[in-house]
């Protein structure tokens, strides 16, 4: 009985040193790799969160949500440098109530950020298979 447990164990041992090998190898894989992978996150974590920034900016000048308010005066400041390049290339369509604003600049902005950021996510994909 003893000899069983000792085999048992034995074996057990011998999987956990050889799963302990196989994920040092992985982990000099992802050393490898781990500078541009993670380059890769933040460029793609900062145009998400732009983006984001950029179409909360769209609802809320769509609500009619004024400067006045702190939180939506704060958003339209950090998001004004974003948007200002476009805003003149498309009027803005007021609504019935006229405190809804269509942006079609911010829009553009949108799609242009968009684009930019699956472009910089290719180009760094393309560094990391060289």
């Amino acid at each position: 009985m003893n000899e069983e447990k000792t085999n048992s164990l034995n074996q057990k041992e011998k999987k956990v040193e050889e799963s302990v090998g196989q994920y040092g190898v992985e982990e000099k894989i992802v050393e490898k790799k781990s500078k541009v992978f993670y380059l890769k996150i933040f460029v793609d974590l900062f145009f998400v969160l732009t983006l984001n920034v950029v179409a909360f900016r769209v609802a809320l000048k769509f609500l009619g949500i004024e400067v006045t308010n702190p939180f939506a005066g704060l958003l339209y400041l950090i998001t004004e440098p974003l948007v200002k390049p476009f805003l003149n290339l498309f009027p803005q369509l007021l609504f019935v109530s006229n405190s809804s604003i269509l942006e079609g600049g911010s829009i553009i902005a949108l799609i242009l950020l968009f684009l930019f950021g699956k472009l910089l996510i290719k180009l760094i994909h393309l560094i990391e298979t060289k």
